[in-house]
């Protein structure tokens, strides 16, 4: 039991083993509000996001939402004498709509680098955190690490690399501008707007979409084509954009987005959500045609950019230089490694 004035240790504290040098890492609570909205700007200021800063208030308002929400785990690097020097904003999420199977996405990363010394030890420790908080938490199979906005994508990559993350995505950011389309490029609101022998099609997409994922090998995680489509052909089509590619009457790809504010930014981008081309198709024209579609639909909704951002581990390598070579900038990228669960 604990004495008057203790406070009974939490699961998420102290997630490591202190360093020589006396480095620990804790959950954040609200009473941190201050340090995380200090930390939090920092890591704007210092990332390729910068130009796009948000205000004082809208950066404390998203710290407090953040802090309050059982969702969300925020993870503080500390020095001995308690100062925080650096920062994990994770959240947990349902892996493809199976509330049975979750992820823990690492949304934003930040170590401060006054001090060059040790920079990759202390971010080594931080990562680590992140993947003990991810084992002592039930149902989570796989941890993610977003990098985007990072000051220095190819250093964390490597960084988490060496950890035995794999890079199974990528971030990129670009402005819309109008440009011709193929008329085989078909925006879709909802599910009747589909006859059945094309949802059929749809549904073996999918099907083929998440075997070439490779997330199949996570045991009891399963896909279900038709929360899919729900998700893809159920949303507001003020603020969302459904592309299918149609190829000798049937579909051969797909790419769906929805219109949103990017995290920690003043930005309102279209941002992917699904993406995804049969690979008899691929290298072709497929591909640009739906992508210059999206970048036309975010004209048409208002957005101030694109962000098409993938985690499929489908041909990340080539999706960057696609991207690249049409305009978009690489702002991130996106990792994971799979969780080993306590018995």
């Amino acid at each position: 039991m604990n004495s008057p004035g203790q406070q009974a240790k939490r699961w998420c504290d102290n997630l490591i083993r202190p360093s020589l040098k006396g480095l620990m890492v804790g959950a954040a609570d609200q009473s941190d509000e201050p340090i995380v909205t200090v930390l939090v700007r920092e890591m704007i200021h210092s990332s390729a996001m910068r130009c796009h800063q948000p205000d004082l208030d809208a950066v404390q308002a998203w710290v407090r939402e953040v802090l309050l929400s059982p969702y969300w785990l925020t993870l503080l690097l500390r020095e001995s004498s308690g100062d925080a020097i650096g920062i994990a904003l994770c959240q947990y999420i349902t892996y493809e709509g199976d509330p049975s199977n979750r992820i823990l996405k690492c949304k934003h990363f930040y170590v401060r680098k006054e001090h060059s010394e040790g920079l990759r030890s202390h971010s080594a420790m931080l990562v680590d955190a992140i993947v003990e908080a991810a084992r002592r938490s039930p149902l989570v199979r796989e941890v993610f690490i977003v990098t985007f906005g990072a000051s220095d994508i190819f250093g964390v990559r490597q960084l988490l690399s060496r950890r035995g993350f794999r890079r199974i995505g990528t971030q990129h950011l670009g402005q819309p501008r109008r440009t011709a389309q193929s008329a085989q490029i078909r925006a879709v609101r909802q599910k009747g707007d589909l006859d059945d022998s094309a949802l059929a099609t749809l549904r073996d997409l999918g099907r083929a979409f998440y075997a070439e994922t490779g997330r199949s090998f996570l045991g009891t995680a399963r896909f279900d084509p038709e929360v899919m489509l729900d998700h893809s052909l159920g949303q507001p089509p003020k603020s969302s954009c459904t592309l299918i590619a149609i190829h000798d009457g049937r579909p051969v790809g797909f790419l769906t987005g929805m219109l949103a504010s990017v995290a920690l930014t003043t930005l309102i981008a279209l941002q992917s959500s699904l993406l995804y081309v049969h690979p008899a198709l691929r290298g072709g024209p497929v591909a640009r045609q739906l992508l210059n579609a999206f970048v036309t639909a975010a004209d048409d909704l208002g957005a101030d950019s694109v962000l098409i951002g993938t985690s499929s581990s489908v041909n990340t390598d080539r999706v960057c230089r696609f991207l690249e070579l049409r305009g978009f900038e690489h702002v991130g990228d996106v990792l994971s490694r799979p969780v080993l669960q306590y018995a």
